[in-house]
């Protein structure tokens, strides 16, 4: 007798659930794909470009893992959750506006969802 507990076994074997890599490795990758050292990413520098990235973290981190605003300030250098709040709804605009940043969150996105060591 194949009941849903069964089934739902199989499955999971079969087509295993996609899952988002550790809060952490996805710091990892954030900074890797913006060419910035994890220090770098984590400090308080305030450029353009690891503002950028530190806002595309704090989106994927939200979004992908499920991490509290408080939790990604924390993991992100201490930061404030009104912070990550702006960082976060800053890169959902952007998506909706700029055709670049919608294909380097698709690109980010499946980086974190790679298999470790793929």
């Amino acid at each position: 007798q194949l009941d849903r507990s069964v089934a739902e076994g199989i499955l999971d074997t079969l087509v295993p659930q996609r899952r988002p890599r550790e809060a952490a490795s996805v710091v990892q990758i954030v900074a890797r794909h913006f060419h910035l050292t994890e220090e770098a990413l984590l400090g308080r520098s305030r450029t353009k470009e690891i503002a950028n990235a530190r806002q595309m973290a704090m989106y994927l981190l939200r979004e992908e893992n499920g991490l509290s605003l408080i939790n990604i300030g924390e993991l992100l250098g201490g930061r404030d959750h009104s912070t990550v709040r702006h960082g976060v709804e800053k890169v959902a605009q952007d998506i909706e506006r700029d055709e670049g940043v919608r294909r380097e969150v698709v690109t980010l996105r499946e980086k974190i969802y790679e298999p470790p060591g793929s």
